[in-house]
């Protein structure tokens, strides 16, 4: 997401990445039962908080006190808007609906405690995302700060290990996700630690395909062969497996963004992957309960169905399409930005 970046400066395939990444998180939230749901959800949300490490840098904060103020502005801001919005709709409407028992005052409070799954943010379980990824940058500026990378490299396995044996012994969901943070600081420092060696951007198109097979195929075995992955409550299933699966399956996108980073689709999608992430959750819930309706579906139907889930994920982006505009350019403030663009 183009949470913090440097807007004036993108990425092309980073870029492409993120779009790649979106369309899978929302084809993802739909598509929740079978094989293809268990391979996407082992690796999309470690995409982005490695994304957004590549695109940290140091020399864009004078201090921590900068930094804070910085993420307060492109993190938090945006999450208390998208959470108002959503939260205002989910009550009025959504809440009604579906018959959802959630006390609106519990979800409320959960807003503030900033913890994940549908369980404590039942109007956008989405969003759970923004303030982790805002413990994730705090905490990486604290122990990445004037340190070689090959010391950063052995406090991110440490801090893997840590992370993994207290979602063993002390599992659930803490407030603001910290405990979720412990693992997304892993493939944000890696993403970081990436960046100083961009040779790999050199390389051919055939040897990007090469890459791209070779890590999509060790990617698919090692998270077909885990447990089903659930970032958002904390849930990893085995240690090896987790991280290998991610690991790999994001350098099967990145190398597939490299081949598709001049699609101005993927691209579009990416810089504005904010904006889709924020609010695709309850906009493809519209989606499936028409798409139920029209087709006389019911909800584990179109679940199950990978054609029903891929249709409704292009439905859920061509509603945004227009949202994202709007936004951009009336309601900029969204995104903690002062003026439009």
């Amino acid at each position: 997401m183009n949470i913090g970046g440097d807007v004036s400066n993108r990425i092309d395939w980073v870029d492409a990445s993120k779009g790649i990444g979106i369309i899978l998180v929302i084809l993802g939230h739909i598509w929740l039962i079978g094989l293809g749901q268990k391979y996407i959800s082992s690796f999309h949300m470690p995409l982005f908080f490695f994304l957004s490490g590549y695109v940290f840098s140091f020399e864009k904060y004078r201090d921590m006190k900068h930094l804070l103020g910085s993420k307060v502005k492109r993190i938090l801001i945006p999450y208390a808007w998208f959470s108002l919005i959503t939260y205002v709709y989910w009550v009025l409407f959504e809440r009604r609906v579906s018959g959802n028992m959630t006390s609106p005052m519990s979800a409320l409070i959960n807003i503030v405690l900033c913890q994940g799954t549908d369980k404590y943010l039942p109007h956008n379980p989405a969003l759970w995302f923004l303030p982790c990824l805002f413990v994730v940058e705090v905490m990486f500026y604290f122990i990445a700060k004037n340190r070689k990378h090959e010391y950063l490299s052995i406090l991110l396995l440490l801090i893997s290990v840590v992370g993994y044996i207290i979602t063993r012994y002390a599992p659930g969901n803490f407030p603001w996700s910290i405990n979720v943070a412990l693992a997304g600081v892993v493939f944000y420092g890696i993403g970081f630690v990436v960046k100083s060696n961009r040779n790999f951007s050199n390389r051919s198109n055939r040897i990007i395909r090469i890459a791209f097979l070779t890590a999509v195929t060790v990617g698919l075995f090692t998270a077909m062969k885990n447990t089903r992955v659930l970032m958002a409550a904390c849930v990893y299933g085995d240690y090896f497996y987790f991280y290998t699966a991610a690991l790999m399956n994001i350098i099967g996108i990145i190398a597939l963004s490299f081949l598709l980073r001049k699609n101005q689709w993927l691209v579009y999608l990416g810089k504005h992957s904010l904006i889709i992430y924020a609010l695709h959750f309850p906009i493809k819930r519209l989606v499936v309960g028409m798409t139920g309706i029209f087709f006389n579906a019911n909800l584990e139907q179109i679940q199950n169905s990978f054609l029903i889930s891929a249709i409704d994920t292009i439905v859920t982006i061509l509603i945004l399409l227009p949202i994202i505009y709007l936004i951009r350019t009336r309601f900029s403030f969204i995104l903690g930005l002062k003026e439009s663009h």
